[in-house]
């Protein structure tokens, strides 16, 4: 029971692009006007399949909707007593209003049940001019620690750079992050003002 609880707080603790075998995420995010939704189904705990829908505003408060169906990778997974870390790579094709393009992306982390670190970034590389980038940057700390199967906290620095190609701007701000059992949310607020936040749920079949 110990194990299996430990395995699930990791995957919950990152929202990790794959998961355990059999394991399915669906993950909202929001940023300002800018919202994201991801669902990953692993195969393996090693390979996963998803879809991402982004939906974003432009500075001319236009809206454009971003689709891709992606295959996500585990590359690299170290496990220590007390600590882990991970490397993964997704991708596929991504399609925007009459443009086609592909989505890239990666995500690298190390935790352990005090502090986590990571870094992510998702690419849009389009036929047309709507190529969008986001990179997050975090550092967390747990202000206490809780049992495996308790209400865990994190609190978290946030520095993000996202926004359409030669436009991208940084910013930077503080997040907390709620997890217990199977559910997730995070609420914060960035140094524009802007509120951002997301919601994850971990579903076994």
């Amino acid at each position: 029971m110990r194990v299996a609880i430990s395995l699930i707080f990791t995957s919950l603790a990152l929202a990790h692009p794959v998961t355990f075998e059999g394991g399915s995420m669906p993950y909202y995010e929001f940023k300002g006007d800018n919202h994201s939704v991801h669902f990953n189904h692993s195969f393996s705990n090693r390979f996963a399949l998803g879809a991402h829908l982004n939906s974003i505003q432009d500075k001319n408060k236009e809206r454009l909707y971003y689709y891709s169906p992606t295959a996500n990778f585990q590359i690299k997974r170290w496990n220590n007593p007390d600590s882990q870390a991970n490397i993964y790579l997704l991708g596929g094709p991504a399609f925007e209003a009459g443009n086609k393009g592909a989505l890239v992306g990666y995500q690298l982390d190390w935790e352990d049940r005090r502090f986590y670190t990571a870094t992510e970034g998702h690419f849009y590389e389009m036929s047309g001019s709507t190529d969008h980038s986001l990179m997050k940057f975090r550092a967390g700390v747990a202000p206490y620690i809780a049992p495996f199967d308790g209400f865990h906290t994190f609190l978290i620095l946030e520095a993000q750079r996202e926004g359409f190609k030669s436009e991208e701007e940084w910013s930077f701000g503080p997040v907390a992050r709620f997890f217990y059992d199977a559910y997730l949310a995070e609420i914060g607020v960035d140094n524009d003002g802007e509120m951002m936040g997301s919601l994850m749920l971990q579903l076994y079949f």
